[in-house]
């Protein structure tokens, strides 16, 4: 990983933020349907915000805030990030002995 102190000193070289402001309602809508394939609810929860949030950022009442659009734009840059926000479990499978160790 880059560390951004190691460039503190070199000569000519200069730290540009990427710009994340892009996130209207539409692209967080495109981003949650289009992209991740994520219902309202999954997206929500797995962003830790209340679902009337997304509804807001979507509806365009309301925009990400800059944390939050720092993350949308991650998201959509590297969609796979939204595996390591949440996990399933699939609670039809059956418990075995072997999956407990031993007491």
């Amino acid at each position: 990983m880059v560390k951004i102190s190691d460039f503190e000193n070199l000569k000519g070289t200069r730290l540009v933020i990427s710009d994340t402001s892009e996130y209207d309602g539409r692209k967080v809508k495109m981003l949650r349907m289009d992209i991740l394939k994520m219902s309202q609810n999954a997206f929500s929860e797995s962003l830790g915000v209340d679902i009337s949030t997304i509804e807001k950022w979507e509806n365009g009442i309301s925009k990400p805030s800059n944390t939050a659009q720092k993350l949308l734009y991650l998201l959509a840059k590297h969609p796979e990030l939204m595996n390591d926000l949440y996990r399933i479990i699939d609670e039809r499978k059956e418990v075995t002995s072997s999956d407990h160790s031993a007491d």
